[in-house]
Order: C-alpha cells, then structure tokens, then sequence
C-alpha cells in the first residue's frame, strides 16, 4: 500500500494533512509549506472561512508564501486593501499566468 497524503484545502480544515491509512482522519499540521509554491484562492466560499481569512491564516504560518487572490465580486475585495494581490473575474489564462509568474519571481 503506498504512503500518500493529501492537502486539505477547504477552509475549515486548514493546516492539516489527511493520510487516508489513518483511520483518525487528521495527521497534523505540515512541516513548512510542504511543496506548496503558491496558494491561489477565491474570496468567496462557503462555511465560515473566506478566502481572506484563509489567506491571513496561511500568511500569520508563513509569511513568504506567495497568495493570490480571486472574486468577481467588488464587495468580497473591499476589505483586502493592498495585503493581498486580487485577480479579478473573468479573467484570461495569460493573465494568471502572468499574475502566479510576479508572485514566484517567474517573469
């Protein structure tokens, strides 16, 4: 049987890794950014933790994880002031592209 784990990645749970041999469910919290380059997020999601809150959590853990954010809603970026980047919807493949390429020092 291999030893895969995977990145929960829902709001609620953030932070944990899930081993699906562990019948427990949570493993713990992962060791630094565990191979994650960026995180790319929508503002707006369900249950109690937006993609903002998600975004301060993952920066108060790790500040030099690169974060982008997302919404087609110009109330759900009123309050990300100049913390975070905001892509806003709809938008082309290039330009997140070019947005995922400023945040990992890509261009």
């Amino acid at each position: 049987m291999s030893s895969r784990r995977h990145r929960v990645s829902h709001g609620g749970d953030f932070g944990t890794t899930s081993d699906p041999r562990n019948t427990g469910g949570m493993a713990g919290p992962p060791a630094e950014t565990d191979g994650i380059d960026v995180v790319f997020s929508d503002i707006i999601m369900p249950g109690k933790m937006d993609g903002l809150k998600l975004a301060r959590a993952i920066r108060e853990k790790n500040p030099r994880l690169p974060i982008l954010l997302t919404t087609g809603y110009s109330e759900g970026a009123k309050n990300v002031r100049a913390d975070f980047p905001v892509l806003r919807k709809p938008y082309q493949l290039h330009e997140l592209s070019r947005e995922l390429s400023k945040l990992t020092g890509q261009n």
